[in-house]
């Protein structure tokens, strides 16, 4: 039996210790990132049940060989023993990828083995391996005796099956990190695909494109869409274009915003492409563009499965712990934004990862448990992996030290000129290390020094700025364990020991309190503007004449609000919820008789909430054999503004409470319209407490 040169390193550590290590240690140990070690676990675990040793493999603890010393003293002498090869199995068979993605022509097998150091049946082993693959992202491994081996499809297949190769074995540390950081071969091989300065370029030119349109991506779809672009341009630039025929949309699609953020991003990275290959990098850039409106809506598109979930899950936590979570906006808006891909990765059986699972149950054991609890209480068609769990932990973990440290949190504006991602990396590792950090803003470093000193405590930079000392803290990207002791520790001795400064909300001449105020009314436009035009409408037509076919129920809910001026056309909105319906979105709330119906629609001409009630069941819901005898529409525009996108989303939360569903139910109108406004209220007197 063969094993790398790492995988002997990894045995050896483990062999030379008495206790657990955990996987962040054996990394630090190798210098590889600790997704690495996990890869190489697989198989070191393999090849020690071969001599009948077990790898004891301990959730927050971390790994131990168990063995007999005979046992052991067998092992080393077969390490002594077995042939060391440069490459595991799984790196030999991701460079064979690489390298038949990079050449156009057939490749001869013994060149493979020879820059593989492995023979020729290995490679043809790897290679059956390789064919199953790539036969998922629609291409095809040709090999035959004479002619060499290939890989033959489209270009947009082979560039997927990169960005795919890069998601699944480049780090973000690695991504955004120094070169110095890609130490394993299948990092060094996909970086060249990816190309690091092409990446960085490309960064650097959505940073401005941030500042010029802003956006609202996840870091992760941030990530992606970088990736997608460096591959894409990297691959064009060295001759290798989309055909034709394989363009998702043509020339004449193009519209007029397209072309216009395309041209600003070509000036930006200086692109000089074909027409089908600028097409499909517009078509990367309005995905920027469409993704970020979308994630703008919180939960206002979802199904209220997640609004539950969460729901019930604050207050399961909140009773165990004895702490009141209700009045915790951010924790709440945060569990919503973390779940929904959540779920999505357990319907795809995506495998999930948490490098920091171990730290997270050695900080948070107690919490940990009573969320794992929870959550097994709670989601009855899933099972929620403790690394998931881990995440949750942490979002509890924030909300428990800003209740304990609510009257004094530190305001801080992030400088981070190496790009949005960069500066996105660096925030996501601020909010887990230190969480009583409030980030106020990226700005750049220009703005720093114009800021006045009453808007915020400290300045958190990734470069030197020409601010007094007491003022900014340097850290890198990457946050290592030494900077957030650095950045602990200048919070506690420097930050904290300043005379905490008036708030410039007292300065009427402040932009960033007008900018507040103005927040505020916007808000409370939307919901006065809603409350006003809710109406409650009692039909018995439909359920006198025994009707329980829900189209011409839907159609006549739709016509009625086409003859209030508040659609410009009824088919499209007919048509849209009838098909979420078929889809399993609308929904039955639990016990209740009332079903929540919405969607969003250009034909939909003004935000809208209203109640339909029936003297009969409605049957033949998608959603549910339950009958329903009222129905609460929720219509919006397809494009909305983030404040009138809250409000919504706020009516879709009250949804969860009984109380609500009970007043819907059998409330007059004017009643129901106090509820709402008593609720929005509160919603509005959080935004008031987030100021101060």
């Amino acid at each position: 039996m063969r094993v790398s040169n790492r995988q002997r390193q990894i045995i050896e550590i483990l062999l030379e210790q008495k206790n657990e290590m955990t996987v962040a240690d054996i990394a630090q140990e190798t210098n590889v990132s600790p997704r690495t070690i996990h890869r190489e676990l697989s198989e070191i675990e393999f090849i020690l049940a071969a001599s009948g040793i077990s790898l004891m493999k301990k959730a927050g603890i971390g790994v131990q060989i168990t063995a007999t010393q005979e046992q052991l003293n067998h092992l080393e002498q077969e390490l002594n023993q077995m042939r060391t090869t440069e490459y595991t199995a799984e790196e030999r068979k991701v460079l064979i990828i690489c390298k038949l993605l990079e050449n156009d022509e057939p490749i001869k097998l013994f060149s493979i083995s020879h820059d593989l150091q492995a023979a020729i049946p290995t490679i043809s082993n790897d290679l059956d391996d390789i064919e199953k693959r790539i036969e998922k992202h629609g291409l095809t491994l040709v090999r035959r005796r004479g002619y060499g081996v290939e890989i033959v499809g489209t270009e947009r297949a082979k560039r997927s099956t990169i960005v795919t190769l890069a998601q699944d074995y480049l780090d973000d540390s690695i991504l955004f990190g120094s070169e110095e950081t890609a130490t394993d071969p299948i990092s060094r091989q996909l970086l060249e695909l990816v190309e690091r300065e092409q990446f960085f370029l490309i960064e650097k030119a959505l940073w401005k494109i941030e500042e010029k349109y802003p956006t609202s991506l996840t870091e992760g779809a941030y990530t992606y869409l970088l990736i997608r672009l460096s591959v894409a341009i990297t691959r064009a630039r060295k001759g290798k274009l989309i055909r034709p025929e394989e363009r998702l949309f043509h020339e004449s699609e193009v519209s007029v915003e397209d072309q216009r953020l395309y041209d600003y991003f070509a000036e930006l990275v200086l692109l000089d492409l074909p027409p089908q290959e600028e097409v499909d990098i517009m078509n990367l850039l309005r995905e920027w563009s469409e993704r970020s409106s979308q994630d703008q809506g919180i939960y206002l598109q979802e199904d209220l499965k997640q609004l539950d979930f969460v729901t019930h899950l604050i207050r399961y936590v909140g009773v165990q712990l004895g702490v009141d979570f209700d009045q915790d906006r951010s924790l709440k808006e945060g569990l919503l934004q973390h779940i929904t891909p959540v779920l999505l990765r357990l319907e795809n059986n995506e495998n999930i990862r948490n490098p920091l699972l171990s730290q997270i149950k050695k900080d948070y054991e107690s919490l940990f448990m009573i969320v794992r609890a929870a959550v097994q209480a709670i989601e009855q068609q899933y099972m929620i992996p403790d690394e998931e769990v881990g995440f949750l932990v942490m979002h509890f973990g924030a909300a428990l030290v800003r209740i304990q440290q609510l009257s004094r949190r530190v305001k801080a504006l992030l400088v981070c000129t190496s790009g949005i991602g960069s500066s996105k990396l660096l925030a996501v590792r601020i909010e887990k290390e230190m969480p009583q950090i409030e980030l106020l803003a990226h700005i750049s470093w220009f703005e720093a020094t114009r800021i006045s000193e009453e808007d915020y405590d400290l300045v958190i930079s990734t470069v030197d700025l020409p601010l007094p000392s007491d003022q900014y803290v340097k850290l890198s990207p990457l946050l290592s364990k030494d900077e957030v002791e650095k950045l602990r520790l200048f919070i506690q001795n420097i930050t904290l020991k300043r005379i905490p400064k008036k708030s410039k909300l007292e300065d009427p001449q402040s932009n960033s309190s007008f900018r507040w105020l103005d927040n505020i009314g916007r808000y409370t436009q939307v919901i006065v503007r809603l409350i006003e035009q809710f109406e409650v409408h009692t039909h018995s037509s439909f359920g006198d004449t025994g009707q329980t076919d829900l189209i011409p129920i839907v159609q006549h809910m739709c016509e009625l609000l086409y003859n209030k001026g508040k659609l410009s056309h009824i088919q499209p909105v007919l048509d849209r919820l009838l098909a979420r319906d078929e889809l399993g979105s609308q929904v039955l709330l639990p016990d209740s008789g009332l079903a929540l119906f919405h969607t969003r629609n250009e034909a939909v001409l003004t935000p809208i909430i209203i109640l339909f009630r029936y003297g009969h069941p409605i049957y033949r819901l998608a959603t549910s054999d339950q009958p329903v005898q009222q129905i609460l529409f929720m219509l919006g525009p397809n494009e909305m503004d983030r404040q009138t996108l809250e409000v919504l989303s706020e009516v879709s939360a009250m949804l969860l409470e009984p109380s609500v569903i009970l007043s819907l139910e059998t409330e007059d109108e004017d009643t129901i319209k106090q509820l709402l406004s008593n609720k929005f209220i509160q919603f509005i007197q959080t935004k008031l407490d987030w100021r101060g």
